[in-house]
């Protein structure tokens, strides 16, 4: 492999955004930096790293190297730029971006690169008149350009979403208009990019994550693409599996619903179900089920068995072919919904879900409650004491 990296666009470099902190003068609305700070923060990562960067206008010329100079009892690399007009100690040192990774350096300079609607090459363009050049000669260098796909999204998307579009691929980082801005600690099945206007730090990484998880969501909440749901949705300890999700979509609850039936709500995260669940909860999704005589009996044995112990129910029954993983009945809208499976379990199964449903419209407890908990045990002490005369 090369291990040389040149880049150029038309037009003239000013030497103010090379020499000045805080000078910037990008045209377009989209570049990943505005701060007038990248230039300098690449070259003073390349000379840390010990590459080597020339950078001419036109046939101008300039050289870039770092210089030895003590402030206070600290010695730091000062970076001079030499010219025909001699050489010029900047007003930065090699210091400036530490913590700068070679990703992050190539990154700026190619972003400058496209931004100005220019080139690269990984080979020594030869300069010319009217034009920027950069020459980047390194190891590190050349191997970050070599892997530009890594930092710049060229696929097309699968999904598109009001703030995230979705691409084919799994990815440990975060896009932002096309350009790798965050890195993640787990792999996502797929690769976002955020394309709503998202705020940057200097050194060209998200300022909020918590932003950028909570569009990322928003753009699986939503999507109607059940296979590509269902794949984001399969691997449980992925990036996908921690965020939240909101608001879900139809496509979104049935596919997580069909998906945890199949697999098993434990094989699935638990966000996803969770949110699945609470949606079909809310929506009661599937419609009214026709029940057999058979099953229209086993409510009606089920509800002469509660009267006689003292709890008439008149609430309307409604069967439906599921309420989600693990979900068998639904107190909602004063109405009682049963999943089918209930009514397959039938007997003392039946009857305790219809009581528990009917405890939820009458008593208003709430599920898993301590409030709940505490009836439920006395109205069993109650019937185990009538039941031996005590």
């Amino acid at each position: 492999m090369t291990d040389i990296v040149s880049l150029t666009n038309p037009g003239l470099i000013p030497l103010e955004a090379i020499t000045t902190m805080g000078v910037s003068v990008k045209e377009g609305d989209t570049p990943i930096g505005f701060f007038g700070t990248g230039l300098k923060y690449a070259i003073a990562g390349l000379l840390r790293t010990s590459h080597k960067i020339t950078i001419w206008r036109g046939l101008e010329r300039y050289n870039f190297s770092a210089k030895p100079a003590d402030v206070r009892g600290k010695e730091f690399g000062f970076v001079h730029m030499t010219s025909e007009a001699g050489d010029a100690r900047l007003g930065f040192t090699t210091h400036l971006g530490a913590h700068w990774e070679m990703w992050q350096i190539f990154r700026e300079l190619y972003a400058n690169c496209l931004d100005e609607d220019g080139e690269m090459s990984l080979a020594r363009i030869v300069p010319a008149e009217g034009q920027t050049t950069i020459w980047v000669t390194g190891e590190g260098f050349a191997r970050a350009a070599s892997e530009r796909d890594l930092y710049f999204l060229k696929s097309k998307p699968l999904h598109h979403g009001a703030n995230v579009d979705i691409h084919p691929g799994i990815s440990l980082g975060v896009y932002y208009r096309g350009v790798l801005v965050n890195k993640l600690k787990n792999t996502a099945t797929h690769t976002y990019n955020i394309t709503s206007q998202m705020e940057l730090t200097e050194d060209r990484t998200l300022k909020s994550d918590w932003w950028a998880n909570y569009y990322i969501a928003g753009a699986l909440a939503k999507c109607d693409d059940g296979p590509l749901l269902e794949r984001v949705f399969s691997v449980k300890d992925s990036y996908e599996a921690g965020l939240g999700y909101q608001d879900i979509g139809e496509t979104f609850g049935e596919t997580i619903l069909a998906l945890a039936e199949r697999k098993g709500a434990a094989a699935i995260p638990h966000s996803a179900v969770q949110a699945a669940e609470a949606w079909a909860q809310r929506e009661v999704r599937i419609g009214e089920l026709a029940l057999t005589a058979t099953e229209r009996s086993e409510i009606d044995t089920a509800k002469a068995f509660l009267e006689r112990i003292g709890y008439p129910v008149s609430a309307p029954i409604l069967a439906v072919e599921t309420l989600g993983p693990g979900i068998m009945g639904l107190a909602k809208n004063d109405k009682i919904y049963l999943a089918r499976a209930t009514l397959t379990r039938g007997g003392n199964y039946l009857i305790g879900t219809i009581l528990e449903e009917h405890l939820h419209l009458t008593q208003e407890f709430r599920d898993e409650s301590r409030a709940f908990q505490d009836f439920l045990i006395d109205l069993v002490v109650k019937f185990a004491r009538e039941a031996r005369g005590t």
